[in-house]
């Protein structure tokens, strides 16, 4: 079943400046989402009901962060303004903090929001399970009862966080200092045109009466404009037999808008379509067809995970099908003819968004697998969690340590202390292969040669990985201080041997001895991992793993101080460069791995070639390895 995207508008009635801003980050809190009620059109249904979101339903990416982007235009990197993090359930309310981009779009939409011009956010979501309640029906989710009718979204997943000019949401807002809502004063000056004989002297007086602001009415026939507006759509939509597809593109689009737009595509779609008898075909039929045919192609390729009986029962009932059938299928679900040569129902099909999504699920499906199955050993000792947010040269300051206490006497003033800082430099680079999917293979009924393929593509786009990060050791490039990064000037080079007493012996004071920026004191580091090339093995096994051992002078009753002391890690990538030379590496702020916003996974593209009948996808991933200090790595040479 394909996912509907939910577009969320949180509306702010209060004008007010962030008072969460952090100008250093450019960043301040926001409220993503609460579970106010909004009216809403059901895509599926075409009917309008009001709907909430469950805050503890919404599933945040694994890198803890979305993209925050112009009015729901994430089709375009130009449109995106920055990312929202720090994102949390609080209450009933989703919240997160807003980080804004260096550039001109993203500093004017972020100088708005400080001027309290722009206050309104818009939630982006997949939306992954929901329940409908009928009149006075109740139900009980996280602690929280709802009562219908009412359509409540329990579990979504996170696309973007949108910056809007005006939403529908008053709990939501970029989280501000409360100040009192403003109040139109009126005053009435009544003279009095009756007085009785008694009061013929009497003043006249002035009354002043103020008119309070019904926000609560503003509110109300708010929804109820937007209710009108968006069963009108729905309306034109059914009349002209337009799918759920074309209704989604619906934004802030007037009704008379959406009925220009919907007689164009009319209009298109009767010069396409030659005539016939009328046959009607749900949106439904289409998509569980898709559902099912994807399902049917994974199991068939080994790659169906599901916990759902009914869900792989249908799938092993349509995984009997050819390619050739499920095209012939995939045709007749959407009302056109099946028959015909097997060449011309691909050709077809291919036309349809059927085919194509059914190859990008497996081919995403096989990346994973391979990725998931390459035998790496860089995030042992690596730190993967970094994140770059282009392609700049990023300069990233490397803070000492702090500067001694002094003793303040009786009388004396406190000083100031400071940290001396160094910075390294980097760059981001973009990796990637195309893998195409051809008509040929389709006829020919061959599965495996997309499946391996995309397979060995995710173990390769992992591989990268390695060779980055093996690489910054092997490359020994110039650190911020223009020496080599193993330097016998950096401390953190030892005398040439296997590991054993003397060598690490040595390699330990060394790393011990490594002081902080400012050469006043050793920082006494501790190697926690060795990565040694295999050919090395099976001696510092031999040594490590020994409790008790012998030279020369001793008996073999003396203990070994080293018995696995460090972590080993054995990488052939050392054997290439060279099968003597070993290396050990602290537990912190040694290498680093960083991403393109986070995005660790290879990202999957699809493009339809139709002058070569294929399909092709492109695999991308974006990364950077870099040593963040020498100090926490030794390198041996090797006898």
């Amino acid at each position: 079943m394909s996912e509907d995207i939910l577009y969320r508008k949180l509306s702010l009635n209060k004008d007010n400046k962030p008072v969460t801003l952090d100008e250093t980050t450019r960043s301040f809190e926001i409220t993503i989402s609460t579970d106010t009620p909004i009216a809403e059109m059901d895509y599926r249904t075409g009917d309008v009901i009001d709907t909430v979101i469950v805050p503890e339903g919404i599933e945040v990416p694994a890198n803890g962060q979305v993209p925050y982007v112009d009015s729901h235009d994430r089709f375009s990197v130009d449109n995106q303004l920055g990312s929202v993090r720090e994102i949390r359930v609080e209450g009933s309310s989703l919240v997160g903090r807003t980080f804004y981009a260096d550039d001109d779009k993203s500093d004017r939409a972020y100088r708005l929001a400080l001027g309290g011009h722009l206050t309104d956010n818009s939630i982006g979501a997949a939306i992954l399970e929901a329940t409908r309640l009928d009149e006075n029906e109740t139900a009980t989710f996280h602690g929280r009862e709802y009562t219908g009718p009412l359509k409540v979204i329990t579990k979504s997943r996170m696309i973007e966080v949108s910056a809007v000019a005006v939403g529908a949401d008053p709990g939501a807002k970029n989280r501000a200092a409360q100040f009192e809502q403003p109040q139109t004063k009126k005053t009435e000056v009544e003279e009095t045109k009756r007085m009785s004989e008694e009061n013929k002297e009497a003043k006249a007086e002035n009354v002043e009466r103020t008119v309070q602001v019904d926000a609560d009415a503003i509110k109300r026939q708010a929804i109820e404009v937007e209710r009108t507006r968006v069963a009108d759509i729905a309306g034109i939509a059914r009349e002209c037999g337009l799918d759920n597809e074309f209704i989604s593109q619906v934004k802030e689009e007037s009704v008379e808008d959406f009925r220009k737009r919907a007689l164009t595509a009319v209009v298109e779609k009767t010069k396409e379509v030659p005539v016939s008898t009328p046959v009607t075909i749900t949106e439904d039929a289409v998509d569980k067809f898709r559902s099912a045919a994807s399902d049917a192609v994974l199991l068939k390729a080994g790659l169906l995970e599901t916990d759902s009986a009914e869900r792989m029962q249908i799938a092993k009932e349509v995984a009997g099908y050819s390619l050739g059938e499920l095209a012939r299928k995939s045709l007749e679900v959407r009302g056109e003819k099946g028959s015909g040569t097997l060449e011309d129902v691909f050709a077809r099909s291919l036309a349809t968004s059927d085919f194509p999504i059914l190859t990008s699920n497996l081919a995403n499906k096989s990346i994973k697998q391979g990725w998931d199955m390459a035998d790496e050993t860089y995030e042992t000792w690596v730190d993967t969690n970094g994140s770059v947010s282009d392609y700049k040269t990023q300069t990233k300051a490397r803070a000492g340590e702090f500067s001694d206490l002094e003793e303040v006497k009786e009388g004396e003033e406190y000083k100031y202390g400071s940290r001396p800082e160094e910075s390294e430099s980097f760059q981001l680079a973009k990796y990637g292969k195309l893998l195409s999917f051809t008509r040929e293979m389709l006829i020919n009924d061959d599965l495996s040669e997309l499946t391996d393929s995309a397979r060995a593509m995710g173990e390769a786009a992992r591989g990268k990985l390695g060779d980055l990060c093996y690489n910054v050791l092997i490359g020994n490039a110039a650190m911020g201080d223009n020496i080599a990064l193993f330097n016998a000037g950096h401390g953190n080079i030892g005398t040439g041997g296997v590991p054993n007493a003397t060598t690490m012996g040595e390699a330990l004071k060394l790393m011990a001895y490594q002081k902080d920026i400012g050469g006043k004191r050793r920082l006494n580091i501790k190697p926690s991992y060795l990565l040694a090339p295999a050919a090395l093995q099976g001696t510092t096994e031999e040594f490590f793993q020994a409790k008790q051992w012998a030279d020369a002078s001793t008996d073999a009753t003396r203990p070994n101080i080293y018995y696995n002391q460090v972590q080993r890690v054995y990488e052939t990538r050392l054997d290439d460069a060279d099968p003597a030379q070993w290396y050990l590496a602290a537990n912190r702020n040694t290498v680093q791995l960083a991403f393109l916003n986070g995005q660790k996974a290879p990202y999957l593209e699809r493009q339809d070639e139709f002058k070569r009948d294929a399909i092709n996808h492109k695999v991308r991933i974006e990364a950077v390895a870099w040593a963040q200090n020498w100090k926490g790595l030794f390198q041996n040479p090797g006898a």
